[in-house]
């Protein structure tokens, strides 16, 4: 899984046929965000601060569950 450069985020994968977005946290918990568009990912890698981002368009917005 790519690793990108956040202090809360540690890596993000994202689904090309389910639309499923895998994020793994620093402290090692991981969820699955259901209907994440290619876009919202792209938006989410290219962000200054993507916990900020995750917070402002994903978080308490997709469907998630814990893994």
């Amino acid at each position: 899984m790519p690793l990108v450069k956040s202090s809360h985020l540690r890596s993000v994968k994202r689904n090309k046929k389910t639309g499923e977005l895998e994020i793994r946290f620093k402290n090692q918990s991981r969820y699955v965000y259901e209907d994440v568009t290619k876009q919202e990912e792209k938006n989410l890698l290219k962000a200054s601060s993507k916990g900020r981002q995750f917070w402002r368009t994903i978080r308490g917005i997709k469907p998630y569950r814990e893994t």
